[in-house]
Formats: C-alpha cells, structure tokens, sequence
C-alpha cells in the first residue's frame, strides 16, 4: 500500500499500515521534562525526543540564550540518555553553523531555519543583486 494513497475501500489494511510506520516524536521544551527524561524515555514506540532550545533557554532562566552553558548542559543531558536508549534526539538550529554543532553532539533530528526567514534572506538576496 502506498504511503500517500488513502483507500476507503480498504481502510483495514491502511490502518495496519499507518500503525506500522508511524513516528512517534515528543518534545521536551522545559526543564521539568529534562528533569523527567529518564521516564520519558521509557514510554514504549517512541522514536524521537525534540528538544526545544528556545523554550528551554526561558525555561532555565536565559530567555534566547539557547548557546547559554545552562541550555546546552541540559540538551547535552538528553541527548546522552536518549542516545543509550537508542531514541533519536532532534532540535532546531537558526542556521546551518548551529545544526552542525549539535549534529556533532549527536542530534539526529534536525530543524534548520524557518520558512519565512528563508524566504526573506532569498528575496532579499535576489533583490540586492539586481540593484546597480
């Protein structure tokens, strides 16, 4: 059965297939889940941790920080026990510089950027071009 065909008339087997090759992601945007990942990490199926560094930075006091000691320390911490556990750790990062710093402290599950930031520095870049 294909990925992106929905059959009514055969809605049993799209079910099967669905549970079959599902993702299961959970974000962790705080220090209570850090705090707790040992337990999440637990939870049977689960396939990604996302953490969110921004979220996480207001969480522990830093608000934007996300290169902050307190912020990388404890995204550190996960990525670690989530790695022993053979979980796959996610993150966003604002550019490809940043991706690759966490991708080193073994992110799998990536984020790069925004689309309207994207979009922006395109049409912006396109623009500047084109000007004398």
């Amino acid at each position: 059965m294909r990925a992106t065909h929905y059959c009514p008339e055969d809605f049993q087997a799209y079910m099967r297939w669905s549970n079959e090759n599902s993702l299961v992601v959970v974000q962790v945007e705080g220090v209570e889940g850090v705090d707790h990942i040992g337990e999440i990490l637990e939870v049977k199926g689960l396939d990604v941790i996302f953490l969110g560094p921004y979220d996480l930075s207001q969480s522990v006091g830093v608000p934007g920080e996300v290169t902050h000691p307190a912020v990388v320390d404890r995204m550190k911490e996960v990525i670690v026990k989530a790695n022993n556990k053979r979980v796959a750790v996610g993150t966003f990062a604002d550019n490809a510089a940043a991706a690759e710093k966490w991708i080193d402290l073994g992110i799998r599950y990536m984020v790069i950027g925004y689309e309207t930031r994207m979009l922006f520095q395109g049409a912006r870049a396109t623009v500047s071009a084109l000007r004398p």
